[in-house]
């Protein structure tokens, strides 16, 4: 009998596809994960990276995500989004109305504690979208909200 040993990550992974009934194209993209796994994660990475803290409910973040999207596909693995949401149907609902999702859409555990920026030594947010801007090393460069040009300027610099 041969044991298939799988992480809590994909474990996460195999219940938010499978048992949580998302039929969409964006489910394979997305993940329901502690805030210490996103971090992993990010820091997995190499480059300038973006973390986006956002919810498909809000108007702003609506209108910010298309542009990351553009940006992601400029530059492999720069961006990373976090979702507030706490319905998994909405952030579902939003994100299949994409042709494609160039990035991978964390929801994280911990969210509402502000545990994901905490994790980056960036200040609590105090509103979405939140962004949080990280150098080549890791470190952080800036935190809050940037339009898409001043983020899309400092990723590609």
């Amino acid at each position: 009998m041969r044991i298939l040993k799988i992480s809590a990550f994909q474990f996460s992974l195999f219940v938010a596809v499978f048992f949580c009934g998302f039929q969409t194209q964006a489910a394979d993209k997305y993940y329901y994960v502690s805030a210490e796994k996103i971090v992993e994660y990010v820091y997995s990475k190499p480059g300038k990276r973006v973390v986006l803290i956002y919810a498909s409910w809000c108007p702003y973040c609506r209108e910010k995500l298309p542009g990351l999207m553009d940006l992601e596909r400029q530059k492999k693995g720069s961006v990373i989004a976090v979702s507030v949401d706490e319905n998994p149907d909405t952030l579902m609902r939003y994100l299949g109305g994409f042709q494609s999702i160039p990035f991978h859409v964390f929801v994280s555990k911990d969210i509402a504690s502000g545990a994901v920026e905490k994790q980056f030594g960036a200040k609590a947010r105090t509103g979405i979208p939140y962004v949080i801007l990280l150098d080549e090393d890791s470190n952080l460069h800036a935190a809050g909200n940037y339009s898409t040009e001043y983020i899309a300027e400092y990723i590609l610099k």
